[in-house]
C-alpha cells in the first residue's frame, strides 16, 4: 500500500515542479526582454561607450561627448582616398590616436610634379601638406608647394612615403569676432577655440617622366653636414644674450664656429635670424622642442643672401610624434646657397610661449 501511495504522489510533485520552472523561465525571458529594450533606448539616446566614442571620433562621427574629428580625403586622378588622423588637439587636450607608420603601405602611386587636392567634410581655417619620413632616426618633413583651393604640388625624393596633412579648424560655432588668416599666427592664445588635426596616407612616389641632366643631379645632392653658425640675432640686429643662447653645446672644428645653438625661451610671434658667416649651400633645419611630443608648434623658415630680402616663408609644424629632433627641408629641389636663415615662431597649441629650443642647420660645406 505504501508503494502504491508513493506511486500516486510522484506525478503530482513533478507537475508542480514543472510549473515552477516554467514560471521562472517566463520571468527570466521577461527580464531579458526588458533589459534589451532599456539597452536599445540608452544606446540611441545616451553618449556612446568609450570604445565607440574613440571609434566615432577617429572617423568623424559626431557624439555628445564633444566635437568630432573632421574627415580628410586626398584627391588624386579623380579618386578620393580617406586619410588617417593621428594627432588631434580639440582646443584643450592633445590626443594621439596612432603613431605615424614608419613601414609605409602605399594606397596609391603618385608622380613627382603632379597635383593633389585635400578635401574635408568641414571647412578648415588653414591647411599644410608634407612628405613625411618616420623611418629614419630623426623624423623629417618636406613641405609641398601650396596652390589655391587646398591643392598642392608633389615634390621630394622618390620612394615610399607618407603624405601628411596638418589642418586647423575653428570651433563648431565659428571663429566669432577673430578672423584667422591662413598665413597668420594661429594658436590657443589668438583663438582659444581652434582645433588642430594631423592626417597621413601612404604613397609610392615615382620620379618625373623626363630625365634630369648631370648638372641637375649634382645640384640635387645634399650631404646633410652640420653647418657652422656665426651668430643668432633678433629683428633689431642685437646679438642674443649668452644666457638666452647656449654656445657651448657643440663646436665646428673646421671654422671654429658653433653648429648648434639652444634658445632658452621663445615668445610667440617672435623671430630669430641665424647668420652662417658666409654664403653656404644648405638643405634643411633641425629643431628640437623640449615639449615636442606634447605640443604642436607653428613656425616658418626663410632664407636670405644679404639679411635684408628674405625668401617666401615655408610653413611648418612639428609632428608632435617625438620629443627629440625633427628635420624640416628648406629647399624642395636642391641645396640653396644662402647666408641667413630666419625662423619665425607663430604660437602653438599651448599658447604662445615655447620651451627651450635647439637649432641646427644642415647642408654642404
Amino acid at each position: 500500500m505504501k508503494l502504491s501511495s508513493c506511486g500516486k504522489s510522484f506525478p503530482n510533485k513533478t507537475v508542480e515542479q514543472n510549473a515552477i520552472i516554467k514560471e521562472y523561465t517566463l520571468i527570466m525571458i521577461a527580464v531579458l526582454l526588458l533589459t534589451c529594450v532599456i539597452s536599445i533606448i540608452v544606446w540611441v539616446n545616451s553618449p556612446a561607450t568609450t570604445f565607440f566614442f574613440l571609434t566615432q571620433n577617429a572617423y568623424g562621427i559626431a557624439t555628445d561627448n564633444g566635437p568630432s574629428i573632421p574627415k580628410a580625403f586626398l584627391v588624386y586622378s579623380n579618386q578620393r582616398y580617406e586619410m588617417t588622423p593621428f594627432v588631434h588637439f580639440d582646443g584643450k587636450y592633445m590626443n594621439k590616436l596612432i603613431y605615424p607608420s614608419a613601414d609605409v603601405t602605399p594606397l596609391l602611386t603618385v608622380q613627382e610634379g603632379d597635383k593633389i587636392n585635400v578635401d574635408f567634410d568641414e571647412n578648415p581655417v588653414s591647411v599644410k601638406a608634407y612628405i613625411a619620413d618616420y623611418e629614419a632616426d630623426i623624423p623629417s618633413l618636406h613641405a609641398l608647394k601650396e596652390l589655391p583651393d587646398n591643392n598642392f604640388e608633389l615634390s621630394g625624393v622618390q620612394g615610399l612615403w607618407n603624405i601628411e596633412v596638418h589642418a586647423v579648424f575653428s570651433n563648431h560655432n565659428g571663429l566669432g569676432s577673430s578672423y584667422i588668416d591662413n598665413k597668420s599666427a594661429v594658436n590657443s592664445s589668438t583663438n582659444p577655440s581652434y582645433r588642430y588635426v594631423s592626417y597621413e596616407l601612404g604613397v609610392d612616389m615615382m620620379p618625373m617622366t623626363f630625365t634630369k641632366n648631370t648638372n641637375e643631379i649634382g645640384r640635387n645632392t645634399c650631404a646633410n653636414n652640420d653647418i657652422g653658425i656665426a651668430k643668432v640675432s633678433t629683428p633689431g640686429g642685437q646679438l642674443e644674450h649668452p644666457g638666452s643662447i647656449n654656445y657651448h653645446l657643440a663646436t665646428n672644428y673646421k671654422n671654429n664656429s658653433i653648429n648648434r645653438v639652444s634658445i632658452e625661451s621663445i615668445k610667440g610671434n617672435s623671430l630669430y635670424i641665424i647668420d652662417l658667416g658666409q654664403e653656404t649651400p644648405i638643405c634643411s633645419l633641425k629643431l628640437k622642442f623640449s615639449n615636442g611630443d606634447k605640443v604642436v608648434n607653428h613656425f616658418n623658415i626663410q632664407t636670405s643672401i644679404d639679411g635684408n630680402y628674405f625668401s617666401e616663408p615655408i610653413y611648418y609644424d612639428n609632428t608632435a610624434a617625438v620629443s627629440g629632433e625633427e628635420s624640416y627641408d628648406i629647399s624642395s629641389d636642391y641645396p640653396i646657397t644662402t647666408r641667413y636663415v630666419k625662423i619665425t615662431f607663430e604660437g602653438n597649441t599651448q599658447g604662445n610661449v615655447y620651451a627651450p629650443l635647439q637649432v641646427r642647420v644642415l647642408g654642404n660645406n
